[in-house]
């Protein structure tokens, strides 16, 4: 299966889709990494990043449970303004760190995977 949700496949619950399952991952690895970050750091951008990843896999749910395919795209792209917003703040730390380096990839293959579900719908 590629990178995106088929629009076709049957999903019980949006726990079956792997884009939440992404979304979730990054949002765990978010919260494991900011033991990394200097305290000042934490401090001043922790709550933000922290709201804007457990936001991410929610707006999926919320956009899978909703009755309508507008609400579904409407939730999909707000998930992928919350993952700008997530990128953004990851990258104001610089690149060359292990925090960087450590959801980098993620946030790159959650975004396709947004994109492709989006657009498939």
């Amino acid at each position: 299966m590629s990178d995106s949700e088929s629009a076709t496949q049957t999903y019980h619950s949006y726990h079956e889709l792997r884009v939440w399952q992404k979304a979730v991952e990054l949002n765990q690895l978010v919260l494991k990494s900011l033991e990394e970050l200097p305290t000042v750091t934490r401090n001043l951008l922790g709550e933000h990043l922290v709201r804007a990843c457990a936001s991410i896999p929610a707006h999926i749910a919320n956009g899978y449970a909703s009755r309508s395919k507008t609400d579904y795209i409407d939730n999909l792209k707000s998930s992928l303004r919350q993952l700008s917003v997530v990128e953004s703040i990851v990258l104001t730390q610089g690149t060359e760190g292990e925090f960087y380096q450590s959801v980098a990839v993620l946030l790159t293959e959650l975004r396709k995977m947004l994109a492709g579900l989006t657009s498939s719908l």
